[in-house]
């Protein structure tokens, strides 16, 4: 016999309730408040010198200085490329001299600062005073002053072009060698076909990431700053840990872009990135720095200073940088979460990329305050 409840009503009739989250409200409004505090303080902050800004922007020494970086920009990522290239295919190659030869030049110069590529690019002379052509270890034909060869933009060029090898590294071995994709991306996510995974993310329509948006926000924000965190410690490896885990991160993420880009898919791989990476990827340069800071301070480079004293004096400094990397990659976790996953039709690209250029320009503004608090110039601690 069966027996059905008192006051049963068919399926059909049932009114479904949307589950209230009193807290998410909240936990937005203090958002939103704080950003509005944020723009607030961005525009009535007498300190910030508004009028001296627009009357700069125009002068001739800007859009001088705008144009030499578009050039630098572009001859610097033409050099990176052709390197990146040669690279890949050393990489390839079977014969073990050459693919040995590829790790010593990545494992060496990929990670080394750009400012110290830089100062060592222009200051090659000092080195090396004159390039010559010739038989190795005989005549040469032809001797050139390096002065005159490796001139001021020459030396930008170049230290800006090597610093961009191991992202063309990345996008060029995954072109190359399709399969490369399951060694060096490190998600399942990212090892499919871009399009195919951009017309699954499109075809999205509700939000399916509503009960998971607090979670996966508080994954991001552990996880890369546990990632940052242990590049600084490996500082304590004279750098060379440091060094390669910022190589391995510029190796994903361009392997990453070509394959969008190769895929056709450039718009949604802008949208879908710069949002969060334009906070995330500063933040990794800057726990690498943090890490060659520190392991600065356990070579010495010659002073004749105790150990313990060197490590006193850059503690300040370290401190400072792994507490703004840890703000910088909580935002960005929340970005991520909350903003970065969401594609149109539910959020608008051109929405995503506009918001990406905000919060650049913001972040420009608050590194050239707090770098103008300080003089502009690094912490002047007695060294000696």
């Amino acid at each position: 016999m069966r027996t059905e409840a008192p006051n049963s009503a068919p399926l059909g009739a049932i009114r479904a309730v949307p589950v209230r989250h009193p807290l998410r409200w909240a936990a937005a409004a203090v958002v939103l408040v704080l950003a509005a505090m944020f723009a607030h303080m961005l525009v009535t902050n007498p300190n910030l010198h508004w009028a001296v800004v627009r009357h700069y922007l125009t002068s001739a020494h800007v859009l001088s200085g705008v144009i030499t970086t578009l050039w630098l920009t572009a001859a610097a990522m033409g050099t990176g490329i052709a390197g990146g290239v040669i690279l890949a295919l050393m990489r390839l190659s079977a014969n073990p001299m050459v693919a040995a030869a590829n790790w010593s030049y990545t494992w060496f110069f990929r990670g080394t600062p750009v400012l110290v590529q830089l100062i060592f690019w222009y200051n090659l002379q000092l080195l090396i005073g004159n390039i010559s052509l010739g038989i190795p270890f005989g005549p040469a034909f032809a001797t050139f002053d390096t002065n005159t060869l490796v001139t001021t933009y020459m030396a930008a060029v170049l230290g800006l072009g090597d610093d961009r090898s191991p992202f063309a590294f990345g996008g060029l071995a995954v072109t190359i060698d399709p399969g490369a994709k399951e060694v060096l991306l490190p998600f399942s996510h990212l090892q499919g076909n871009p399009s195919e995974r951009v017309a699954q993310e499109e075809k999205t329509a509700g939000d399916e990431l509503r009960d998971t948006k607090i979670t996966g926000a508080t994954w991001y924000m552990t996880h890369n700053t546990q990632v940052s965190i242990f590049t600084v410690a490996l500082g304590i490896t004279f750098g060379v840990g440091t060094v390669i885990m910022l190589f391995y991160n510029g190796v994903i993420l361009g392997a990453v872009a070509l394959d969008y880009v190769r895929a056709g898919q450039s718009t949604f791989l802008l949208a879908w990135l710069s949002p969060h990476g334009v906070i995330e990827i500063p933040a990794i340069l800057l726990a690498g720095q943090a890490g060659l800071v520190l392991a600065g301070a356990l070579i010495g480079w010659g002073k004749s200073v105790a150990l313990r004293t060197r490590l006193r004096n850059v503690s300040g400094d370290l401190t400072t940088l792994c507490f703004g990397v840890a703000l910088l990659l909580v935002w960005a976790g929340f970005i991520e979460a909350f903003v970065s996953q969401y594609h149109e039709p539910i959020l608008p690209y051109s929405f995503k990329i506009g918001f990406a250029l905000v919060e650049f320009f913001l972040l420009v503004l608050l590194l050239a305050r707090s770098g103008a608090k300080n003089g502009g110039s690094p912490s002047k601690r007695n060294m000696t």
